[in-house]
């Protein structure tokens, strides 16, 4: 099967990674970058290998793709999905696909056509709770913590892991200054061990159904490792924090458990590294795409996400992740900076279909 023909919509970092990952994955070609500027856009197709460079209408003319991903700023989004998608092409846009005032007209005109690339649920021990939850191991999910990414990302986070599509929800936000040393941003380690200002939002999110969301972020916290990732989902029978699980299984009978990781690279493992699956009481509950060849959990997410829109546009498989669900999430994530912007709750009023919560 011929892999699928792929242009890329950007030049900037997320444009470089999602280069370097097409890159390695046998389901996808790279045939060229389409950007305003036409040198950064040049410059990438030459590190990719990839043979058209231009702006966006030029490259989309040139190649005809059947599968263009925009990574450009939610701003931009809306107008070069539309081009796109008249040069009938699936679409899988960066998250936020748009800004907020472009939003709700999107999933009108192209839910069929558009995804979006949110792949924070493939990374491993994310993909390992989810799959526990819809097991049943703590019962109905009740409430979700969530202190590791911001926004959109988050708000994706807790509905997945309190299985719920709302029709309203309430935001409560307030933004702190704390103090904490920096160490580590995309230019590397910084060296100095000053604490230095940084904002921290803390918010909770009222779903329907009693069910809450408790979101806390702190700027940068996805690179700082002095703030690690910290997820809690309390259930009817039980709860799971981060990667240990404590359960009701019978009268009397409290059982805590770990998700373990089951690694490649120790000792004389010379061939392979980084996460081979997760593993709760014997079984496997989340596994390393086929595709997958770097060490991170990134990596791993990244894989997982190409492995289904592969499905996706040649199958007719469902979306790698809908775009009904991300406008949602970016719907929560803006109540998030209105409700501290403004001092108030939000109240969120929302027409999307809803889900019964025992379907995954």
């Amino acid at each position: 099967m011929n892999p699928i023909s792929t242009v890329i919509l950007g030049s900037g970092w997320r444009a470089d990674q999602l280069a370097d990952a097409l890159s390695r994955h046998p389901d996808f070609v790279l045939r060229g970058f389409g950007a305003r500027n036409t040198g950064a856009a040049s410059s990438l197709a030459r590190k990719h290998a990839a043979t058209a460079a231009g702006d966006a209408a030029t490259v989309l003319r040139e190649v005809e793709p059947e599968l263009v991903f925009v990574a450009v700023a939610p701003e931009a989004s809306a107008d070069l999905i539309a081009l796109a998608v008249e040069h009938g092409a699936r679409v899988v846009v960066e998250t936020p696909p748009a800004s907020p005032e472009r939003l709700d007209g999107l999933a009108e005109r192209y839910a069929d056509t558009v995804a979006v690339a949110e792949q924070y649920p493939r990374y491993p021990l994310h993909a390992a709770r989810l799959e526990l939850i819809a097991r049943g191991v703590i019962g109905m999910p009740t409430s979700a913590s969530i202190s590791s990414t911001q926004l959109h990302h988050a708000a994706a986070l807790l509905r997945l892991a309190l299985r719920v599509n709302p029709r309203t929800v309430r935001v409560r936000a307030r933004e702190w200054t704390t103090s904490i040393v920096d160490v580590f941003g995309r230019q590397g380690w910084d060296d100095s061990l000053e604490p230095r200002e940084r904002a921290r939002t803390v918010a909770t999110i009222e779903f329907d159904d009693g069910l809450l969301g408790f979101y806390d972020f702190t700027a940068n916290q996805w690179n700082n490792r002095l703030i690690p990732a910290a997820m809690t989902v309390r259930g009817t029978h039980g709860e799971i924090r981060d990667d240990v699980v404590t359960r009701i299984v019978g009268p009397r009978t409290i059982v805590p458990s770990r998700i373990m990781r089951v690694r490649r690279g120790d000792e004389m493992d010379v061939f392979d590294g980084g996460t081979e699956s997760l593993v709760f009481e014997g079984d496997v509950v989340a596994r390393r795409p086929p595709h997958s060849t770097g060490q991170t959990d990134e990596a791993w997410a990244l894989s997982s996400f190409l492995d289904a829109t592969a499905e996706w546009v040649r199958d007719g498989a469902a979306p790698p992740y809908p775009l009904t669900a991300a406008i949602l999430d970016a719907r929560i994530g803006r109540a998030i900076v209105v409700s501290v912007e403004e001092d108030r709750e939000v109240r969120l009023d929302l027409s999307l279909p809803r889900r019964r919560r025992r379907d995954r």
